[in-house]
C-alpha cells in the first residue's frame, strides 16, 4: 500500500510485508499474485526479505525515485516497524513490465548518505547557437548530504557557455550542506566545436560498421 505525506509525516509511506519464501520459484510465484520481492538492510546489519505490491511499488518509484526519502512499514513475524528508507536498486524483467526484485535501504536522518542523483540542463548555450553541440558527459553524480537534503537534481543553466567551454564538478554551487563526491575533477557538460563534434560523429558512425553483424 502506498500512502501520501500528511500532517504527521513529511515522508511518503509505502507499507510491505515480511516474507519466509525465498529462491526462485517461491519469487516467480509471488510476483504472479502482483507482488515483488524484496529486501530491506541498513547500515547495522538489519536484513529483512519482504514482498511488496507492485501498484504500491510503482507508485513510489514515480514518486521519489532513487533519491528521496521515504517511510517503510514493515509488518513480519508479529510486529510492525516503520522507518526511513530509500530504493537502492530495482531490478527490471528483461521482457515483461514487472519488477523482478527491490533493494531498500534504510537511513538515519541524522546521518550524511551519499547517493546519484541525475544531471539537468536549462538554457540554450551560446556556443550551441554558434554552431556548436550540447554534450552532457555525466547523466548522474555523486553527492553527499544529509537524507532530508538529498536534491531533485543537479540543475545547470548551460546559457552562457560558448565553444569549447563546459562545467566543471569542482566549479559547481550546491546548496548548504550538499557536496559533491568525486576523486578526480571532470566535465559534467560542455559545448563541443563544430570540428570536433563532427570527429566525434564520425566515430560513432565507424564504431556502428564495426559493430554491423555480417550477412551470408
Amino acid at each position: 500500500m502506498f500512502e501520501g505525506a500528511n500532517d504527521m509525516s513529511e515522508f511518503l509511506k509505502i507499507k510491505v510485508e515480511g516474507r519466509t519464501q525465498t529462491g526462485k520459484g517461491a519469487n516467480r510465484r509471488l510476483r504472479q499474485t502482483g507482488m515483488v520481492p524484496g529486501v530491506y538492510y541498513d547500515a547495522k546489519g538489519k536484513n529483512i526479505a519482504i514482498k511488496v505490491p507492485f501498484v504500491a511499488l510503482s507508485k513510489m518509484i514515480t514518486a521519489v525515485g532513487y533519491s528521496k526519502v521515504f517511510e517503510i512499514e514493515i509488518t513480519a513475524e508479529g510486529k510492525t516497524e516503520t522507518m526511513p528508507c530509500l530504493i537502492k536498486e530495482v531490478h527490471h524483467h528483461p521482457l515483461k513490465s514487472i519488477y523482478n526484485h527491490v533493494d531498500f535501504f534504510g537511513v538515519d536522518l541524522k546521518e550524511k548518505v551519499t547517493v546519484s542523483i541525475p544531471v539537468q540542463v536549462v538554457g540554450k548555450a551560446v556556443g550551441v547557437t554558434r554552431g556548436g553541440r550540447m554534450g552532457i558527459f555525466r547523466e548522474a553524480i555523486e553527492v553527499e548530504c544529509l537524507p532530508k537534503d538529498i536534491p531533485d537534481a543537479l540543475v545547470l543553466d548551460v546559457t552562457n557557455l560558448d565553444l569549447g567551454q563546459s562545467i566543471l564538478i569542482e566549479n559547481v554551487d550546491f546548496a548548504e550542506g550538499v557536496n559533491a563526491v568525486f576523486d578526480d575533477n571532470f566535465a559534467v557538460v560542455g559545448v563541443i566545436a563544430p570540428r570536433a563534434a563532427a570527429a566525434v560523429s564520425d566515430e560513432d558512425d565507424e564504431a556502428g560498421e564495426e559493430e554491423e553483424p555480417k550477412t551470408e
